[in-house]
């Protein structure tokens, strides 16, 4: 009986052994495995913050664009603007529609002070409008 536990561990051992070693060969390393999780996810993060990147990059340009267009259009309102408000411009425009104007004289100008139009036109009466 003792010869058969003998034989018994040592069939046994030779399993553990066998398994031990075939084991070790088929797993994984962790290392490795950390190692290409880790690069994996740095380099998806980079192609976003890359995309993101370019996004509003293209972003920013387009407002530049519209931003350079409003200037023009502005710069062109206050040329025409200032053109149509020339004293020149003004005279022919009332001649054509014949008009007779005249520069005011001084008995003529009503001057207000601040605190009159001020307590005018910028306290509320009381009075309620379109209700």
């Amino acid at each position: 009986m003792a010869a058969r536990k003998r034989n018994r561990n040592r069939n046994r051992n030779r399993k553990n052994t066998r398994t031990r070693k075939t084991s070790q060969r088929k797993v994984f390393p962790g290392f490795l495995a950390l190692i290409l999780f880790l690069a994996t996810g740095a380099s998806l993060g980079y192609l976003y913050v890359c995309g993101r990147c370019d996004a509003l990059g293209k972003n920013i340009n387009s407002l530049e664009k519209k931003r350079d267009a409003v200037k023009r259009d502005v710069v062109n309102e206050q040329f025409k603007w200032s053109n149509m408000t020339a004293p020149e411009n003004i005279e022919r425009l009332l001649a054509r529609h014949n008009l007779q104007m005249i520069q005011p004289t001084e008995d003529m100008v009503v001057r207000l002070r601040r605190g009159e139009t001020h307590r005018q036109y910028a306290f509320n009466s009381g009075n309620r409008m379109h209700d």
